[in-house]
């Protein structure tokens, strides 16, 4: 039986907005550095996968929750080395969580711009933000066999705001 490594969502929480949520990865060395995947950018504009290797969650100063998603197989997962923060926008994976999580496309812009015709505002959107983007990710690692459905359970009742 391969060993298990846990995987948290964190959420950026915000009183006026809607939290940020990512999926974190911490390295077996230190709990509080590892892998932040997740979708950035604006309901408006739309979003883009970004990966952000040996991210120190303590190092950032936003009112931050970090909730137990799943565990998944240690094989699944590769640490980065050293301690420097790297931002990678093309998000290119290194290991088989990360080639899962990439087959999920970050959203496009999903908000209508005030100025949009009233006739095409007929239809409701749905929003979607880098929350559906992390519950779409979370179905994508059930599917794939790399965590369990409990997952999506986690996901589904975190914190919005």
């Amino acid at each position: 039986m391969s060993s298990k490594r846990p995987i948290q969502l964190l959420v950026y929480n915000s009183r006026l907005f809607n939290a940020h949520w990512s999926i974190f990865v911490p390295r077996t060395d230190n709990p509080h550095l590892g892998s932040r995947l997740h979708a950035t950018g604006s309901v408006v504009g739309g979003f883009t996968l970004e990966f952000v290797r040996n991210y120190n969650v303590l190092s950032d100063n936003r009112p931050l929750q970090r909730i137990d998603l799943a565990v998944v197989p240690a094989d699944c997962i590769k640490d980065t080395e050293g301690d420097e923060e790297i931002v990678e926008s093309d998000a290119r994976p290194i290991d088989r969580l990360e080639q899962v999580i990439v087959t999920v496309p970050a959203p496009g812009p999903s908000m209508r711009s005030a100025t949009a015709s009233r006739k095409n505002q007929q239809a409701r959107v749905a929003m979607r933000d880098c929350q559906w983007w992390v519950k779409q990710a979370v179905a994508a690692l059930i599917a794939a066999g790399v965590c369990s459905s409990e997952a999506q359970s986690v996901a589904d009742k975190a914190p919005v705001h």
